[in-house]
């Protein structure tokens, strides 16, 4: 059973979890991730992070965690479901 609880850190620093999810890929579907250094995809994190995050005007990418989720379902799902 997923239960989305706040992490556990004292201070407020900003952060990115793609693992924390309610998803369930036991029933169906894959979870694929990789680490790249492509500067295309370093171009854009840098971008993204900068206009999400408006404290990290100097935030420059040097690697970036890519996750993939495909046809997983939730916690409580089912063959059928999305």
């Amino acid at each position: 059973q997923f239960t989305p609880e706040a992490f556990p850190l004292s201070d407020s620093r900003s952060f990115i979890a793609p693992l924390w999810a309610d998803v369930h890929n036991g029933i169906r579907g894959d979870v694929y991730y990789r680490e790249t250094s492509d500067p295309e995809i370093l171009e854009r994190a840098t971008q993204d992070v900068r206009k999400y995050f408006k404290n990290m005007v100097s935030f420059t990418a040097t690697w970036v965690f890519i996750a993939t989720w495909s046809q997983v379902t939730f916690y409580g799902g089912s063959q059928t479901t999305p």
